[in-house]
């Protein structure tokens, strides 16, 4: 059963929930009671559950501690050098755990020699004696065993059979009395007796020498791993001092000053490599937000003209246009021309802001690019009186593409033709399919465009110089969506400009 369910039934047992229910509103107090009893059915309960489970005081204790402490940990922090100090020190008792097997191997093999002459000495002694049986003494304090062998061989195991004869007078490390033995055996026939000679040689001093240089390792390792521990935090903040600076420039940056950068001549390697990825990323920041703070700046200003005109001939209204029709007249007609303005440069807005969030999608279809163009065309010449519309080259193409927006971007270019145009002037508009792609030219015969201009044209809010910004309405923002359309397509928009010849835009759309 559920903990939910026992304790439940463990309510449901209680006088309090059996207590009969009335129709009418209880009082406050019974209220209060009833609710004190419930509470307390609800703990009984849960303390009963909790011995039926093994659940006692010391486990909840201990579990509590043990949470403590795991959260404690979690929340205590230390600084970088003495984290790296502890870490080397670490390193380097690990480095001497894991080179302990080696270094006895090395030892071995080290003195491997040396009992190898020891053990030839004492050959030498047994040799030289002229009854095994009875040995002079002997150049080391080691134990020689004699046997007297018989003519039949014992029997041999595999041991003997198979390994000792590759191991010459070899017989094995065995351990006695609590010391390891080194065991050589080896047969002397005297006077036609053969006699078996068992060397026995104590290396107990040995073991005892490669346990002091074992300990004398690791107290000199852990006197260094506490020598960087004291003295190398020292080392790791001289070391570590880009990061502080790192750390106290950014402390120091904030919206009203974002010029300050991080000094890479100090730095090193991967450290220089950050600073440097983290000034890049500063710029950017900086670029970013400096365009936001114009980009408020420059809408505010655009919106707030309009705004003046729409008061002032509002005041202008209330004053005499009550009295004065050609006045109301003059002052309704601006305001619905200033609106349309609004309402146009917050449409766009609205546009931008779309795509700064990413929420700018495109519908795709596929369409005749050629119908898409004389109908732009026609549009052109019903709303273009004073101009001169000239039809280029058509191509029939189908293209896949946004075709509200692409016509979008095709009126942008024809109005900016039509506003730096003069009257009179032609206007020319084509198609034609290059390699891979469709190519749309906007072709005018206008003021054309300062070559000191042509980097900036689509950017937001930029007018191609102040005098033509006072005389041409617009806001500056046509470009910059016309370029994010056709970018969002994955297409190219390209100027060519001649100051006093005109100005001919072309936009290529991957086909």
């Amino acid at each position: 059963m559920k903990k939910t369910d026992k304790r439940a039934a463990a309510a449901e047992q209680t006088p309090a929930a059996r207590a009969p229910q009335t129709g009418k509103a209880r009082r406050p107090a019974d209220r209060r009671r009833l609710r004190k009893r419930q509470r307390e059915a609800y703990r009984q309960a849960l303390r009963a559950e909790r011995l039926a489970s093994g659940e006692g005081l010391f486990n909840r204790a201990s579990q509590r501690i043990h949470g403590l402490f795991v959260h404690g940990l979690s929340n205590l922090r230390f600084s970088l050098s003495l984290r790296i100090s502890a870490n080397f020190a670490r390193l380097l008792l690990g480095m001497l755990l894991h080179s302990l097997p080696l270094f006895a191997l090395v030892f071995c093999l080290w003195q491997t020699p040396g009992l190898l002459q020891r053990d030839g000495a004492v050959a030498d002694a047994v040799m030289a004696a002229q009854d095994p049986a009875a040995l002079p003494p002997l150049p080391y304090a080691d134990t020689v065993r004699v046997q007297v062998l018989s003519g039949i061989p014992p029997p041999q195991n595999w041991w003997q059979q198979v390994v000792e004869p590759h191991l010459g007078a070899l017989r094995g490390l065995r351990l006695q009395g609590g010391h390891p033995i080194l065991a050589f055996s080896r047969v002397y026939r005297w006077q036609g007796q053969e006699y078996r000679v068992e060397t026995l040689h104590d290396l107990w001093g040995l073991c005892m020498m490669l346990l002091e240089l074992t300990g004398a390792l690791f107290v000199l390792d852990a006197l260094r791993a506490a020598n960087f521990l004291v003295a190398g935090r020292r080392l790791n903040r001289r070391v570590l001092q880009p990061i502080a600076d790192i750390t106290k420039h950014a402390q120091m940056l904030s919206e009203n000053d974002l010029s300050l950068r991080l000094n890479v001549a100090g730095t090193k390697n991967e450290l220089r490599d950050l600073a440097v990825v983290l000034n890049d990323m500063l710029d950017r920041i900086e670029v970013a937000y400096n365009g936001q703070k114009q980009f408020v700046s420059d809408a505010s200003h655009e919106l707030r003209t309009p705004i003046a005109v729409v008061q002032g001939y509002a005041n202008l209204l209330e004053r005499w246009g009550k009295d004065a029709p050609q006045v109301r007249d003059e002052a309704i007609s601006a305001i619905v021309h200033e609106t349309a303005n609004m309402k146009d440069l917050v449409e766009k807005l609205l546009f931008l802001a779309r795509h700064d969030k990413k929420t700018f999608q495109l519908k795709r279809e596929h369409f005749e690019l050629y119908e898409l163009m004389e109908e732009t065309i026609r549009e052109t010449e019903m709303i273009t009186a004073n101009h001169r519309v000239e039809t280029g080259e058509l191509t029939h193409c189908i293209l896949f593409a946004d075709r509200n927006a692409i016509k979008q971007a095709i009126r942008i270019l024809i109005d900016n033709a039509v506003k730096y145009t003069p009257e009179g002037g032609v206007i020319r508009l084509g198609c034609d399919r290059q390699a891979g792609a469709v190519s749309i030219y906007v072709r005018d015969s206008g003021v054309g465009i300062a070559p000191a201009d042509l980097p900036n044209i689509f950017d937001r809010f930029y007018r191609a110089d102040a005098a033509r910004a006072g005389q041409t309405p617009g806001h500056g923002l046509g470009l910059s969506i016309a370029k994010i359309i056709v970018l969002s397509h994955g297409g190219k928009i390209r100027v060519t400009s001649k100051k006093g010849e005109g100005t001919t835009f072309h936009i290529v759309l991957p086909n």
